[in-house]
């Protein structure tokens, strides 16, 4: 019984890390692969996030987020 908790236990593990890997923070459209014809689509986006705190000794944290395009 022991054997089988640890073994379900690693496996509920690694599909937390399967999910991790399957976050997109852009969300690109997909759609004009499947087009027809001569077709080009440009798009840009920036984000400039602010996430500041505190740590667990009440330290102020910064800004710990990064800006991406």
């Amino acid at each position: 019984m022991k054997q089988h908790l640890i073994t379900l236990s690693a496996l509920l593990a690694s599909t937390t890390v399967a999910h991790a890997v399957g976050l997109d923070r852009v969300g690109r459209p997909t759609a004009f692969i499947f087009e027809e014809g001569n077709k080009a689509e440009l798009s840009l986006g920036f984000a400039n996030p602010s996430i500041d705190g505190s740590d667990l000794t009440t330290s102020r944290t910064g800004n710990i987020a990064d800006n991406f395009t």
